[in-house]
């Protein structure tokens, strides 16, 4: 594994010269065209307006400063990593772009290299994160957007007071600039076509969110009707049934009887009564028939519970007394035994856990995400193939692990009781507070090696 010098001379080499978009995405483990991609070059061009016919001024720095011989400097200008580090610390664009927890967003989870995600929590990766956007944002400045943003989201952090179609911020009085109520972007009355101008009080949407709006309210129309629909078929049915006259009401057997007559043909029941009420004829010889006034209700008889059958505890063999047994039952659990606990890490869980693997007199630690580890054995193949250019295969003999009380716990391949006590005390540690990620330390060790505390 490299040293840390090593990794930031190859950085370094990297941004020393400027690179294409595919590569700037593969440096920062982010698939090109992607919806996070979208996303992130649509927060870069609302802060600088690159592209537009009005750039800010922000968007005006020169990535690189022009040397005497006329070619550009390998290092960034720094006014111009100031521009960056406002866009990745100020606003957040590297907490909301590189989170820890991965969001529910639609596109996201395809967005990244599911094996190795940079995160801006950490020390190390957050150093190429930074190299990336200044990359970014000198191709862009550059060369324009060139992927469609279409379906890109918009960020409240970086919306800007001017015109997200020109980039201006002059309003006049014919022409002003009309803000959404959802996304709050602006437009100007002439870019978008905003005519007449909406009243102060007038509520307006940008067309996506005008989109987005009438597609909900289609949703909450067609839930509420449907709703409706099974509302009137309940009171229908229930004024049917109220109709019925009690089982004791005189003539009651009469009625019934000439009425089951009337709708059997051939020996065989015909369509349900139902739907010959609707259509108001009968089968055999399409003549109106007479709605029922009586008809027999079903009595359901009570459901009877199965009988609880008593516990017995079980008799010495010698004086046949009763033995007090509390593990005893006959598939009831007794009231005063407690089952023991299974680990039941939620998903956002599993993706908070990282295990920070590391070798034998090393104090350099690769990521090893729990989501891939669901069993004993995929977390002794993950461990390898992370770090396959020390171990072959099967060269990890035992891990260890450090749990709360500072003790090394071992666990050994293929045995899954270790494993299950790895995630209780993962789970414990949820429990107990764990904030946003939890991290397990992990020694990696091979055949005949010890780990000494």
């Amino acid at each position: 594994m490299a040293s840390l010098k090593e990794r930031k001379s190859a950085l370094q080499e990297f941004m020393a010269s400027p690179k294409t978009m595919d590569a700037i995405c593969n440096s920062i483990h982010l698939n090109s065209g992607s919806q996070v991609h979208k996303d992130l070059l649509r927060a870069i061009v609302q802060i600088t307006a690159y592209g537009k016919e009005h750039v800010k001024e922000c968007g005006l720095l020169e990535p690189r400063r022009v040397l005497s011989d006329g070619t550009h400097c390998t290092t960034f200008d720094k006014d111009f990593q100031a521009l960056v580090d406002r866009f990745l610390v100020e606003l957040r664009a590297g907490v909301i772009f590189f989170p820890v927890i991965l969001p529910n967003y639609a596109g996201w989870s395809d967005s990244f290299w599911t094996e190795d995600r940079l995160q801006w929590s950490s020390s190390l990766e957050r150093d190429d994160i930074r190299g990336g956007i200044l990359l970014m944002f000198e191709n862009i400045k550059n060369n324009g957007i060139t992927i469609d943003l279409t379906g890109a989201e918009v960020y409240e952090s970086f919306t800007t007071d001017d015109c997200d179609d020109c980039g201006s911020a002059n309003a006049t009085s014919t022409d002003d600039i009309v803000y959404c109520d959802n996304c709050h972007v602006g437009h100007h009355q002439s870019c978008y076509g905003i005519y007449p101008k909406p009243g102060p009080g007038d509520p307006w949407n940008c067309k996506p969110c005008d989109a987005a709006k009438q597609a909900s309210a289609s949703r909450k129309r067609k839930s509420s009707t449907t709703l409706k629909k099974n509302t009137l078929r309940n009171v229908r049915r229930k004024q049917e049934y109220s109709d019925y006259p009690p089982l004791d009401s005189p003539g009651t057997t009469s009625n019934i009887q000439s009425t089951t007559l009337s709708h059997v043909k051939g020996g065989k029941r015909s369509s349900s009564l139902n739907s010959q009420k609707k259509e108001g004829y009968s089968q055999s010889s399409r003549r109106a028939v007479s709605q029922p006034t009586n008809v027999l209700k079903p009595v359901k008889e009570p459901s009877k519970s199965p009988p609880v059958l008593a516990q017995i505890p079980p008799l010495n063999a010698f004086t046949k007394e009763p033995v007090e047994d509390p593990t005893f039952n006959l598939g009831v659990t007794p009231k005063n035994s407690t089952p023991i606990p299974k680990p039941r890490l939620s998903h956002s869980q599993i993706e908070g856990t990282i295990l920070l693997t590391r070798l034998k007199d090393h104090k350099i630690f690769r990521k090893v995400p729990l989501t891939n580890t669901r069993t004993v054995d995929s977390l002794f193949k993950e461990c390898a193939q992370r770090w396959s250019d020390k171990f072959g295969v099967g060269g990890i003999s035992r891990l260890l692990y450090v749990d709360e009380e500072n003790h090394l716990v071992e666990i050994v391949e293929g045995n899954s009781a270790d494993y299950k006590e790895l995630l209780s005390m993962i789970q414990r540690c949820w429990d107990n507070g764990g904030g946003e990620i939890v991290q397990v330390r992990v020694v990696l060790l091979a055949a005949g090696e010890v780990e000494e505390m």
